[in-house]
Formats: structure tokens, C-alpha cells, sequence
């Protein structure tokens, strides 16, 4: 039992978003994720987090409109500008990309660049846990790499007509897969 009814408290917070000028989707979505956060356990990084993300909105320091621009987009990999919009909103954009590609091409990696602050990066797995069987997050201070594996489709290798598993990255692997 929550000791705030959880629907009013979304409204609550999507309206604040709304009014420091994020569209009814963009705000709904930011609040749901700082919401999530707090419902996971995340308390640091739930509601916590929203009036820091007011306050960077008021300042520009956070873009209000626009999408992620997409600097490479391959069948298993992307590579994302999120030009300062809300890390919530970013993300969830990056994860609806990257749940249709995993699931076309069953694994899918993508990077996410100059993505305001997402908070708690749990709570944006939380749309796509039924799509994927596997995920994993890499956060760094500029980016976040996200890989996803799908274990229902094995990857076909075109060259040989064959079908296997991607390698696992080692260090010296990790920009040039070797498939050995």
C-alpha cells in the first residue's frame, strides 16, 4: 500500500512538467518514469529527482521540444543525439526504436548521446520487459549504451548460411566482432 494515491500524484507531476513546457506525451511519460523509480525502491532518484528537472527546464538547460536525432541507424545497432531533451523522454523514445529492432533482428545494440538525466535507468525498462528476454545498461558520464538480446532469435550470419550466437566482447574484440 502506497501511502499516496498513485494516479492523482502522476497527474500532480505531469502537470508541472506541462507547465515548464514539455507536451502532454513528453510530460506524461517524464513523470511515469520518476514515478516508477520511487514504486522500484529508487527513492533518491524517483519524485525526488523532479524539482532538479524543473529547474533545468526553466533554465534551457533542458530542451522542451524536438525528438532524438539519429546520427546512424543500422538493422542491429543506432547511434542517437538527444540534444539535452528529458532523459525519461529520450529514453523511452530510444527503447521503442530499439524493442522493434531487437525484435526484427533479435539483438540490438544503441548508443544515446546528450541525454539530459534520466534518474533511475530501471524504470525505463519497465515498457519493454515483455518484448526482450535480456537487457543490459552501460551508463557513462556522456552517453548510454544499452544492449539488447533477444534469446528467440539466434542471429544468422549471411556469409556462411549458418546460424549462431554473437561472440561475447572481450577488450580487443569490442569495436571489430570476431566470429570466429
Amino acid at each position: 500500500m502506497h501511502p499516496y494515491p498513485l494516479q492523482p500524484l502522476l497527474a500532480l507531476v505531469e502537470s508541472l512538467f506541462q507547465a515548464e513546457g514539455l507536451h502532454q506525451e513528453q510530460a506524461q511519460v517524464v513523470a511515469r518514469g520518476f514515478l516508477e523509480a520511487d514504486l522500484l525502491g529508487f527513492h533518491t532518484h524517483g519524485l525526488a529527482r523532479v524539482p532538479a528537472n524543473l529547474e533545468w527546464l526553466r533554465a534551457g538547460e533542458t530542451e522542451t521540444a524536438g525528438e532524438p536525432v539519429v546520427l546512424v541507424d543500422r538493422p542491429a545497432v543506432a547511434n542517437w543525439d538527444a540534444h539535452r531533451l528529458p532523459g525519461h523522454w529520450a529514453m523511452h523514445r530510444a527503447m521503442q526504436h530499439a524493442v522493434r529492432q531487437a525484435r526484427a533482428m533479435g539483438a540490438f545494440s544503441m548508443t544515446l548521446r546528450r541525454c539530459q538525466h534520466v534518474a533511475c535507468l530501471a524504470s525505463t525498462l519497465i515498457p519493454a520487459r515483455r518484448a526482450i528476454s535480456s537487457m543490459s545498461q552501460i551508463p557513462t558520464p556522456t552517453s548510454i549504451s544499452t544492449a539488447y538480446s533477444s534469446s528467440s532469435k539466434p542471429t544468422p550470419c549471411r556469409d556462411r548460411g549458418a546460424t549462431r550466437r554473437p561472440p561475447v566482447a572481450s577488450r580487443d574484440s569490442f569495436w571489430r566482432p570476431r566470429w570466429g
